[in-house]
């Protein structure tokens, strides 16, 4: 049984997006197991006719397609080719898939992604971007052909990369999701896209909706990383303070201004340290790359290293840094914050906290973390982390993720509360001193915009 979910996305000179259609699971005895290569195929090298009779990539076979074509060779030279090929594997660098331009051998792991022609030449509308088969329980198939039109992108090489990459996604169990960010979105105007390490609500244009498969959100970045495994994560986010200046004296309140490029990763939290110590956070924002961190008027006068710290979906921690001077260097600890000694450069530091991950504390002050949370009649140092990544958290120590299933607190497995969740945020250092780290319940709520 098969059927056509038409969902249309209007890009491109009006260009919709007929995106996938819905099959039924392959047969456990024909599925070969999981994929582990990707083909680009611009049906160059040869005409790409297709079977109408049969879902076999060996064969050249797809039921999603209503005619045999052939489809027309990606028409806009190598040197696009090549652009579109990079950008692909890098789309798909996090997990474990080879992306290849040769046609894998044939009763190998792969699925194939046709990149070219225009979608009438299939029996599809014309305005089509294009489609692929998605199980209709989300499972990941082998052996299967989805099609990115690429003769109907009016020769822009970015479009092209997100739709290949989309289509294949379908191929790997991914629904559409509501968050401009991720590249399993309809929704444009954000820049750069790829799997986003976020819970998102599915959907096309018209708000979220339920998930094909895994209920009311999807995590377009999990998904692919549970089905395929592991690849190369990207490296940290590119940071920069564009204001104040290096070697500036400045005003207590004064605006800290941070820019991070568009990169197609999202920013969770970007931190504020000051000597060494986090005094100020401020959640993320899917499309914000310019964030804006006032100095908290608490921060006592004296020679500041000032640092920014930005962390993306993906546990990546970004910096920069610079030095300014507060109204004149310290003279003494009476010039600094309670608990602060003035050192020999004028900067009013703190000493190092000597609480550990796991041990009792009281505030944020009395963990060499900065993270002092309470939970489940608990309160212990603890540490930010990602969840998914097993080098977040030492050992004997689990990522206890907030409600948005991305970040969460390092939690020692003698702890871990029967409910599974996460956290509030102890007696931090508030008032008088750092801030204390945002709690989880609060950041989630950023987490929450999504792509389809």
């Amino acid at each position: 049984m098969r059927w056509v979910a038409v969902v249309v996305l209007v890009g491109l000179g009006g260009t919709a997006r007929a995106d996938y259609v819905l099959v039924e699971p392959q047969p456990r005895d024909r599925k070969r197991g999981t994929p582990t290569v990707m083909y680009l195929n611009p049906c160059i090298a040869a005409p790409c006719s297709l079977r109408l009779d049969v879902d076999d990539a060996d064969l050249n076979g797809s039921t999603i397609a209503f005619a045999a074509g052939p489809l027309t060779p990606f028409q806009y030279g190598e040197d696009a080719w090549a652009e579109v090929v990079a950008c692909v594997r890098t789309m798909y660098a996090p997990f474990g898939i080879e992306v290849t331009l040769d046609e894998p051998a044939a009763g190998s792991d792969y699925v194939e992604v046709m990149v070219a022609g225009s979608p009438f030449e299939i029996g599809r509308d014309g305005n089509v971007l294009g489609i692929a088969p998605l199980a209709d329980d989300c499972s990941t198939q082998v052996n299967v052909i989805g099609f990115a039109f690429a003769n109907n992108h009016n020769g822009n090489v970015a479009e092209i990369c997100a739709t290949a990459a989309h289509e294949a996604g379908h191929m790997f169990g991914l629904d559409h999701e509501f968050e401009c960010k991720d590249d399993m979105t309809y929704l444009t105007g954000c820049g750069q896209k790829s799997f986003t390490n976020l819970e998102a609500a599915c959907g096309e244009f018209d708000g979220p909706r339920e998930c094909q498969c895994s209920g009311a959100t999807q995590d377009s970045y999990k998904k692919l990383l549970a089905e395929l495994g592991p690849g190369t994560l990207p490296g940290p986010p590119e940071v920069s303070i564009d204001a104040p200046d290096d070697g500036d004296a400045i005003v207590g309140g004064t605006n800290v201004f941070a820019r991070t490029p568009e990169n197609g990763r999202v920013i969770i939290r970007a931190e504020l340290w000051i000597n060494g110590w986090r005094w100020a956070d401020q959640v993320g924002e899917t499309v914000r790359t310019l964030y804006q961190i006032p100095l908290p008027i608490d921060v006592p006068d004296g020679v500041i290293d000032l640092e920014v710290r930005m962390v993306n979906d993906v546990g990546q921690v970004g910096t920069d840094s610079i030095r300014v001077t507060l109204g004149a260097p310290c003279t003494s600890p009476a010039t600094c914050a309670a608990g602060q000694e003035c050192d020999a450069e004028g900067r009013c530091v703190y000493p190092t906290p000597a609480g550990q991950l796991g041990e009792a504390c009281t505030r944020d002050l009395d963990c060499a973390s900065t993270r002092c949370l309470e939970y489940d009649a608990n309160q212990i140092c603890t540490a930010n982390c990602m969840t998914d990544f097993d080098d977040q958290c030492p050992d004997d120590f689990t990522c206890l993720a907030d409600s948005t299933g991305t970040s969460g607190a390092c939690w020692p497995d003698a702890l871990l509360p029967s409910s599974g969740g996460c956290c509030q945020t102890g007696a931090g250092g508030g008032g008088g001193g750092p801030a204390a780290l945002l709690g989880l319940g609060t950041l989630a709520a950023i987490l929450a915009r999504r792509r389809s």
